[in-house]
């Protein structure tokens, strides 16, 4: 069972992360708006469009798609970093 400690650790994380996802599709929704695009994977997840339908990807697939290239992201670097100090 978690302490109270985890627990306040936890939602602590859980805000951030939601707070995190907001600030994400700000961004996005301000792309969108004014036709700004970078040479970056976030304006290309926003131009992608469905080979089929040729609808674009939904919000929330967007969202988690890109969070889910952060958290590897930031998974690769914690393991490089880790390799590093065991050499």
């Amino acid at each position: 069972m978690a302490t109270s400690g985890e627990t306040a650790r936890n939602l602590a994380f859980a805000y951030k992360f939601r707070h995190l996802g907001k600030r994400i599709m700000e961004d996005v929704a301000r792309r969108r708006r004014d036709g700004v695009r970078h040479n970056d994977i976030v304006s290309m997840l926003i131009d992608a469009r469905d080979r089929q339908t040729g609808e674009r990807m939904p919000d929330k697939q967007l969202l988690e798609e890109i969070l889910k290239l952060i958290i590897d992201a930031h998974g690769t670097t914690d393991s490089c970093l880790h390799g590093s100090r065991a050499r």
